[in-house]
């Protein structure tokens, strides 16, 4: 199921790439620290401008962007005396790109930019200096999961507490497992260490009769502290328990409002692993209809600025 939920985020990715519009916009400096995108950890100095070097094909002119791009949408530089320069999006093809790759130094305040390949920045022509530049991109989102933890597989948590702190795993196993933020710890709720079961029919099952007091939820992530701690976001309200079963598992980082699109491709899914063929024909119409209304919805937040008042109660 989770790589369904997979699959539907990707189409979702796709939709907003193919409307042009700045959802998941992001923006990214040369001179930030480096990031971890889906066990890639990439410094953004990667894509910092230099100076060519002589009739280089490359050197000055090709810069690896960051793995998370779907798609560049504007470059600006940040260094002094170079912020009057503009950078203008031009296809390789074009005879002008084409004209100025073949001149080292053509001088100038615009260069013109193209995205080639998966994520590798071309440019017409070097810059003639190392210039700390600025990007702003719609980004991918990391893929979801759900992970069981490690060993023994338990948690303490305390009362007034946001520390929880397992007794399985360690942070480098959750990085190579691709674990990220947005997440959530899922608690059991028998009085036992072992994994809740998040799905089922019968009383007993977590989610259903919960014998532990609060577990029946998920409890959302702050950050993963160290080799067994994470920190929760809000205080452990209930009361301590120091062997208690646990999941963790991501959370979509798009809207709340479009998370019913998403639902919808699941109950699409199960219904067709059922044989229920009409089922799942429905629920993929309804899939269908709600990404046309997502199209309509990303479009309209990005060309209408929207007034919101405080309310003062």
């Amino acid at each position: 199921m989770v790589g369904w939920a997979n699959d539907c985020q990707r189409l979702l990715e796709a939709e907003w790439r193919r409307s042009g519009k700045d959802y998941n916009l992001i923006r990214r400096q040369s001179d930030d620290s480096s990031f971890t995108f889906e066990n890639e950890t990439f410094a953004p100095s990667s894509f910092q401008l230099i100076a060519g070097s002589g009739s280089s094909a490359t050197v000055g002119r090709q810069f690896t962007l960051p793995p998370d791009l779907i798609s560049l949408k504007r470059i600006r530089a940040l260094s002094d005396n170079y912020r009057q320069t503009v950078f203008t999006p031009l296809d390789i093809t074009h005879p002008t790109f084409r004209e100025l790759e073949n001149i080292n130094d053509p001088g100038g305040s615009e260069i013109y930019w193209d995205v080639i390949g998966r994520r590798t920045l071309r440019l017409s022509h070097p810059i003639g200096a190392t210039v700390e530049i600025e990007l702003f991109y719609n980004a991918r989102l990391p893929a979801l999961y759900v992970h069981p933890g490690r060993a023994s597989n338990v948690a303490d948590v305390t009362l007034d507490s946001t520390t929880v702190n397992t007794s399985g795993g360690t942070v480098t196993a959750f990085i190579t497992d691709r674990l990220s933020l947005p997440a959530e710890i899922i608690f059991a709720s028998d009085a036992g260490s072992s994994h809740p079961i998040v799905m089922g029919q019968t009383a007993g099952v977590d989610f259903i009769t919960a014998a532990r007091t609060g577990t029946g939820q998920a409890r959302p992530i702050e950050s993963f502290d160290d080799s067994n701690t994470l920190t929760l976001e809000a205080t452990w309200p209930y009361a301590t328990d120091t062997s208690i079963g646990y999941l963790i598992a991501s959370a979509p980082q798009y809207l709340e409002d479009h998370y019913h699109l998403m639902v919808a491709y699941l109950k699409a899914k199960i219904r067709g692993r059922m044989m229920d063929k009409q089922g799942a024909i429905a629920g993929m119409g309804e899939f269908k209809q709600g990404v046309k209304e997502f199209q309509y919805d990303i479009a309209k937040r990005a060309d209408e600025a929207e007034f919101v008042e405080d309310w003062a109660g």
